[in-house]
């Protein structure tokens, strides 16, 4: 049996529509043709599009002794709304976290000792030892990428590696 709530989206997109197959309708109005595609082939296609890309995966580092400051990170192809971040630190620290910003609420979770530390002021952060660390926090969402506030705190050695999923 059909599941209410998508019977409900059928009804309001119309009869050519059927939001509870595994076939989505699509038209061709130029030429009046219609095919049918799975919902996996239509959503691979939105994925794999470069100029209609849903994400960009990238990454980038950031020498953890600089002082504080902005940084800009561009190339994304689009304005990102949401960003998911893992990090690490090379040459050992206090291992890798997940995090995340929506440019309203950013999230992390840094590890140091064998615990993790929940962080809600920061959407990156990093501890070089208990006393020196380094995070950031999306500062702006911009036309081709993102700018982090970096803050660093003490005196942190090392190179962090940040690895990151921009969404639209």
């Amino acid at each position: 049996m059909a599941d209410s709530k998508l019977s409900a989206l059928t009804a309001l997109t119309g009869a050519n529509v059927d939001a509870t197959a595994d076939i989505i309708s699509i038209v061709d109005t130029s030429v009046t043709t219609s095919k049918k595609i799975t919902f996996d082939e239509a959503f691979l296609g939105m994925l794999a599009s470069t100029t209609n890309a849903r994400f960009k995966v990238g990454s980038l580092t950031r020498d953890i002794s600089l002082a504080s400051g902005n940084i800009s990170t561009t190339g994304i192809g689009f304005k990102p709304k949401f960003i998911l971040f893992t990090c690490g630190l090379s040459g050992g620290g206090n291992g890798s976290f997940d995090g995340f910003d929506d440019g309203t609420t950013a999230s992390c979770l840094p590890y140091l000792a064998g615990s993790f530390f929940p962080a809600t002021f920061a959407s990156v952060f990093i501890y070089a030892d208990a006393n020196n660390y380094h995070y950031g926090k999306v500062n702006s969402f911009d036309t081709d990428g993102f700018t982090i506030a970096w803050t660093k705190v003490l005196a942190p050695t090392g190179t962090l590696t940040v690895m990151y999923q921009a969404f639209r």
